[in-house]
């Protein structure tokens, strides 16, 4: 931090004083009628950022400024999965006012001593010291983004950009609960206060049971796993289900898992919300592929939207997805990398995809040979010793490639 703003005293009515500031430059840009109107705005830019950059160097002054309804904008230039959530995301605290407090509101159940939790409103709950306030939501095909603010009474354990919780979440279009470890990415903002963006993969919440449950017990029973087991891997037949354009999300976050290393620090809530969620599907580019080689090696189709990228890889003749690992290269030949979570999902960010190349490669010579550059192959101008792009390696060792062109 600049030392010389710690001695700036902090006005007790910050908006009274930028109030104050726009008055002055509105009475500049007066007597200054004359000059472009590019200058009269850029003064406007100046001043406002540099309001900005007080209020980030000043923590008294940041603890006054909104934080709710402001997370996504403040988090989405440094997330994994970046860009303006902030143009296109709902305000919850608009979704409560609008519908007079009914939607939104956390469901009530009979509270036992461990599931005791004091609602404050319908999205924010506090349990034992931790106030969780949910911001934001934004959903897409792919995921649902929901923004999030955590308070402490005393000093806020969380400090770095990931951070996990345990959660139990019930859609309203599978019968099926579904039990979470997701990852909340975001930053510290002072001592008693993290704010994070929590992500749900949509791709896993269409699971609604095994599709021939007699044939998993088999399974199990042939590799002696005992009476009553099921055997399920990538290859077993599940039942799915379709995610509407609107749905409902009763979710339950159980447990939050703090940094210092005690079993006994995770701090157990719960917090309960109910949410009401419609799609944002006007961005979604689906290229249907239903492509796949000789060698029974394929893809299905492929999603992108604004955030993210997704492939749907598919097999036969016995091939199987954990045999193969998806590799993506963006127009300029750069990787690019899986966030967290599901391989097959990279982040859009401010990358040129308007053609990009996938490949499946097989799983070991990735993960043990061609792969050990990591994030070095995100740099197009990378090289082998031998003189050799990711792109050339890619063409002769992969075990399937596909371009794909979107509009």
């Amino acid at each position: 931090m600049d030392m010389r703003f710690k001695d700036i005293p902090v006005p007790e009515e910050l908006d009274r004083v930028v109030e104050e500031n726009m008055k002055k430059i509105y009475a500049q840009k007066k007597r200054r009628r004359n000059k472009r109107m590019a200058t009269g705005f850029g003064t406007v830019a100046a001043v406002f950022i540099f309001g900005i950059f007080f209020i980030m160097s000043n923590p008294a002054v940041a603890a006054k400024f909104p934080v709710i309804g402001h997370i996504f904008e403040m988090l989405q230039n440094e997330n994994d999965f970046s860009g303006d959530f902030s143009g296109v995301s709902q305000s919850l605290a608009e979704q409560e006012k609008v519908s007079g407090g009914e939607r939104g509101e956390a469901k009530q159940e009979e509270q036992t001593e461990e599931d005791s939790a004091a609602t404050d409103s319908a999205f924010s709950q506090t349990a034992n010291g931790i106030t969780v306030t949910l911001s934001e939501v934004y959903c897409n095909e792919q995921a649902l983004y929901i923004s999030l603010e955590m308070k402490t009474e005393g000093t806020m354990p969380l400090q770095g950009k990931y951070q996990q919780i345990e959660t139990v979440e019930k859609y309203s279009f599978n019968p099926e609960k579904q039990n979470s470890m997701p990852i909340i990415e975001g930053k510290r903002l002072d001592e008693h206060t993290y704010v994070g963006v929590l992500r749900f993969d949509l791709n896993e919440k269409t699971t609604a049971g095994l599709l021939d449950e007699e044939a998993a017990m088999e399974k199990a029973g042939e590799m002696g796993l005992g009476e009553g087991m099921v055997y399920i891997d990538a290859d077993t037949p599940m039942k799915t289900v379709e995610i509407p354009d609107t749905f409902t999300l009763q979710l339950k976050i159980k447990k939050i898992f703090l940094e210092d290393g005690r079993p006994t620090a995770n701090q157990k809530g719960p917090w309960k919300f109910t949410l009401h969620v419609t799609k944002n599907t006007k961005d979604t580019q689906t290229i249907e592929l239903n492509d796949i080689n000789e060698q029974g090696i394929g893809l299905e189709k492929v999603v992108k939207d604004r955030f993210e990228m997704t492939i749907y890889d598919t097999y036969e003749k016995g091939n199987s997805a954990a045999d193969y690992f998806p590799v993506i290269l963006d127009a300029d030949g750069g990787l690019m990398s899986s966030a967290y979570g599901n391989v097959n999902t990279v982040p859009v960010q401010d990358r040129d995809v308007s053609r990009v190349d996938i490949y499946l490669v097989d799983y070991i010579k990735w993960m043990d040979e061609l792969g050990l550059r990591g994030e070095k192959w995100e740099n197009p101008d990378m090289r082998t010793e031998d003189g050799r792009t990711l792109k050339e390696v890619l063409d002769e060792e992969a075990a399937y490639h596909k371009e794909v062109k979107f509009e």
